[in-house]
């Protein structure tokens, strides 16, 4: 006899080649052998290593040989087979164990029998009762349950129990829990929303009783019905008491005619809707600091000092207290203070809201985490939000410490923060403005309509319609006044082209200095912020083109543009070292070298939307990415 994997085996020696059975197949192949041998040497009593078995092993070795109960008692001992396994057998091993730890403190004790026989025995036999003690108990419940089964269920299940037992042992469980509290970081708890998402509030609607039909309600109709329709949108009644005529009664309602448009009188309040007294005024003499000098002629400065290396561009990281709701609908234009001390930006929106947005200022509840005599009011948090306009801002642009806007409501507004008011430097009611920029001063305005038409207005004059000039055949999309010089501008338009303008000869008539042709729609073109008159494209052709003032077309990036109804437009801007950036449809930021190379693709788990407006700082110390549901996401 031996014991393999924890089970019984029957060896034979046939000829020098030693055979091992299992007790089922032994049961098959040597019981008919041993039968036939009974009382001899060979019988199944005489068997070697019966005895160093277990006392469950050996039950099943009588059984499968089909040794009587009372000649295996007489083998095995005085008391009987059924009167040993009556008792479970961890209740023996319990019991052992006790009278184990009693004889422990006597230490004359003599060695008992039975331990004097195992050490006889030598290793096999302990390894045999080792065995036995890693097995799982075996409860008189399952005892009888294992009785009416045959010997190969009984093994499966013995072999379950023991295997249970074993992984019990180890305690996998507790190890886990205590790798996971010693290498396992907790997760962060999450900051608190900046901006529109943290004042947002459920409005709670007012119930309604549900519509119901009279025989839903229980109550008879009248029977009048519908008995026929004549022309005109006349119906006659069946079944009514009233038998004229009714109608007529029309087939489609007529639409309802377009509200006037209601055009501003005067200047607007800086008065946050999402902050309050104190905090605007903080901010006003923030932005009062920066309305001296001129902020267009120090941002290609800065941009032409600015480089960003390939690894520089790599490292962009996006955190969680840099990304803000700061409008209610999509972002349409958005630009950085090029002067302030601190990280301020601008953003317009669809519905003519202006956003301005101090990133670095600290919140109430940072601030109340860090001081406890700070109270936690919730409130401030550097995002204040105003609505200088009415319709889709199509412009906006920092002239000397002062914020210019236009949009499509016909009006111009100038926020400046001496006067704490939204000027009102232009208002029509006839005319939409679709694209807009300004000198370096705020001096002069160029606007551009839906019809292609161009004005080139002096504030400091009254305006005059009739210097109107019409430059494209179409929608003009973006006018870009060249920042170093500010002698040409570029234009991008519906008709296809993107076309480079003297602004000293703007009148009918003209003839542009260069043109480029794409095969959609030019979506938008900028000139490079460094001064070095390159212009970038971004074309309804999934094209990213770059050219020099005279529209020699330098490289051409694939990018795919296509971004359907629902999302707003990409437009690509060009930053320090000419970087090309873009908005991507897989929810990132595309990084190109002037060569057309992809340097990397930022994204984060953070960036939850596509982001149709790039711009970066022109210091080159952050990028702001702006999508359609009214975030801004600064990369640094």
């Amino acid at each position: 006899m031996m014991t393999l994997q924890g089970e019984a085996r029957v060896t034979v020696n046939n000829n020098g080649k030693t055979e091992a059975y299992t007790l089922d197949a032994a049961n098959v192949m040597l019981a008919p052998l041993l039968k036939q041998s009974k009382g001899s040497t060979h019988g199944a009593l005489k068997v070697q290593g019966v005895a160093q078995l277990s006392e469950a092993q050996r039950k099943r070795y009588y059984a499968a040989f089909g040794v009587p109960e009372k000649e295996a008692a007489e083998e095995g001992g005085s008391q009987p087979l059924e009167q040993k396994a009556a008792q479970p057998s961890w209740k023996r091993r319990r019991a052992a164990d006790v009278k184990e730890e009693e004889d422990a403190d006597d230490s004359a004790a003599p060695v008992k029998e039975e331990e004097q026989a195992d050490a006889d025995a030598g290793p096999s036999s302990a390894a045999v009762k080792d065995e036995d003690a890693a097995a799982a108990p075996i409860s008189e419940e399952d005892d009888e349950r294992l009785a009416g089964m045959n010997p190969y269920e009984r093994a499966r299940e013995e072999r379950i129990a023991s295997n249970r037992a074993r992984l019990a042992a180890l305690d996998l469980p507790g190890m886990a829990s205590k790798f996971i509290d010693t290498h396992v970081s907790k997760p962060k708890r999450p900051s608190a929303p900046r901006g529109l998402a943290a004042k947002r509030q459920k409005k709670r609607e007012p119930s309604v009783p549900q519509r119901a039909s009279l025989r839903i309600k229980g109550i008879a109709s009248d029977g009048t019905s519908v008995a026929d329709e004549l022309r005109g949108g006349q119906i006659v009644l069946k079944d009514a008491k009233d038998t004229s005529i009714w109608g007529p009664f029309p087939r489609y309602q007529d639409a309802p005619e377009p509200k006037p448009r209601e055009m501003p009188t005067g200047p607007m309040p800086f008065n946050s809707t999402i902050g309050n007294e104190r905090s605007d005024k903080a901010f006003l003499e923030l932005l009062k600091k920066e309305t001296s000098g001129s902020t267009r002629k120090a941002a290609p400065e800065q941009a032409a000092k600015a480089v960003l290396t390939e690894g520089q561009l790599r490292k962009l990281k996006l955190k969680e207290s840099d990304v803000a709701k700061v409008t209610r609908e999509g972002i349409s234009h958005l630009q950085f203070h090029p002067t302030s001390s601190d990280l301020v930006i601008a953003t317009g929106d669809k519905q003519g809201h202006i956003a301005l947005w101090d990133v670095d200022k600290k919140t109430t509840h940072e601030a109340a985490a860090e001081d406890d005599d700070v109270e936690d009011s919730g409130v401030e948090d550097g995002v204040y939000l105003f609505r200088p306009h009415t319709s889709y801002v199509s412009g906006l642009r920092w002239a000397t410490g002062k914020l210019h806007t236009a949009a499509y409501d016909g009006v111009v507004r100038r926020m400046d923060p001496q006067r704490a008011e939204f000027e009102l430097l232009l208002a029509r009611d006839d005319t939409e403005f679709s694209a807009f920029d300004c000198t370096l001063d705020g001096r002069v305005l160029f606007l551009g309509d839906n019809d292609g038409n161009f004005e080139m207005i002096d504030t400091r004059e009254k305006a005059d319609k009739s210097n109107s000039v019409n430059l494209h055949d179409k929608k003009l999309n973006t006018l870009h006044l060249e920042p170093s010089e500010e002698q040409v501008l570029v234009s991008s338009s519906g008709d296809r082209t993107a076309s480079v303008w003297d602004r000293r000869k703007l009148a009918p008539g003209v003839k542009p200095l260069a043109t480029a042709t794409a095969n959609n729609t030019i979506l938008s073109a900028y000139f490079s912020p460094a001064g070095n008159k390159t212009i970038l494209t971004t074309g309804r052709d999934n094209t990213l083109r770059l050219y020099d003032q005279s529209m020699s077309e330098q490289c051409t990036v694939p990018h795919n543009n296509n971004t359907g109804r629902w999302v707003m437009p990409l437009r690509a801007t060009l930053g320090p070292s000419d970087t090309i950036i873009c908005g991507s449809m897989k929810r990132a930021v595309d990084v190109y070298t002037s060569s057309g190379k992809q340097v990397t693709s930022l994204n984060s788990e953070f960036q939850t939307a596509i982001s149709s407006r790039c711009v970066f700082h022109p210091n080159g110390s952050a990028l702001a990415a702006a999508t359609a549901s009214g975030r801004i996401l600064i990369y640094r």
